[in-house]
C-alpha cells in the first residue's frame, strides 16, 4: 500500500469511527458473526471496558456470541485502528522483538545485531538496522514539502511534519509545482509500512 493510499484510508477510518462513536444507534454488522476467535473478543472488550465496567462481566464463563454483543461496530474499529498504530510503531521500533523478527524474516539470524544489547547500541548499529528494515520492507522512503528553512537532517526532528507524504520525489515535485510554493522544497523521510 503507497503512503498516499495509507493516509486517506487512516483519514476516513478515523472519521468513520467518530460517526459510528457518537451515533445514539447500536449497530454492528452481521459480517462479524462467528468471525473472531474467543481470544480477540476477550482482547477487545478489555480494550473497550475498563475497571469497574470490565468487572461486570465474567469473561471466562460468557460464550463467544455473549461476548460480541458487548461490542458494537465504534469499538470493534477502535480495537483495529489502535492494533494498526501499534504494529507500525513496533515496525519502526528498536526493541529486541522487532530486530529478531527483522533479522529472521531476512534470514539473517546470525546477525551481530542479533546477540548485541540494545541500550550497547551505537549510531553505526541504529544506521545499520535501519538500513535492514528498509531491505526487509519495513521502512520505506517517502517525500515531504517542507519550509526551506528545513534541511535534510532536521527532517526527523520537526515538530510539525508536512500533513502528506509522496512515494516518489516525482509526486511529490508535481504536488510543489501545483501548489507555487516559492518558500518550499522536497525533503525525504523513512516512514513505516
Amino acid at each position: 500500500m503507497n503512503i498516499t493510499t495509507k493516509q486517506i484510508v487512516q483519514h476516513f477510518l478515523s472519521q468513520h469511527l467518530k460517526i459510528l462513536a457518537n451515533s445514539k444507534v447500536f449497530t454492528r454488522s452481521s459480517f462479524f458473526e462467528d468471525y473472531f476467535l474467543r481470544e480477540e473478543l476477550i482482547e477487545m472488550i478489555k480494550h473497550t471496558y475498563a475497571g469497574e465496567a470490565l468487572k461486570l462481566y465474567d469473561l471466562e464463563k460468557m460464550t463467544q456470541v455473549e461476548m460480541l454483543e458487548l461490542l458494537n461496530d465504534a469499538d470493534i474499529l477502535d480495537f483495529y485502528m489502535n492494533q494498526w498504530e501499534k504494529e507500525v510503531a513496533h515496525s519502526a521500533s528498536h526493541t529486541a522483538q522487532n530486530v529478531h523478527d527483522t533479522l529472521d524474516q531476512l534470514g539473517q539470524q546470525l546477525h551481530y545485531l542479533n546477540f548485541k544489547i540494545l541500550a550497547d547500541w551505537d549510531t553505526y548499529d541504529c544506521s545499520n538496522f535501519t538500513a535492514l528494515l528498509k531491505k526487509a520492507g519495513r521502512l520505506r522512503k517517502v517525500f515531504g514539502i517542507y519550509d526551506l528553512a528545513i534541511s535534510q537532517e532536521e527532517v526527523d526532528s520537526v515538530t510539525s511534519p508536512p500533513k502528506r507524504f509522496f512515494d516518489t520525489y516525482a509526486l511529490a515535485e508535481n504536488a510543489l509545482n501545483e501548489l507555487k510554493l516559492d518558500d518550499a522544497h522536497i525533503l525525504f523521510t523513512f516512514k513505516t509500512i
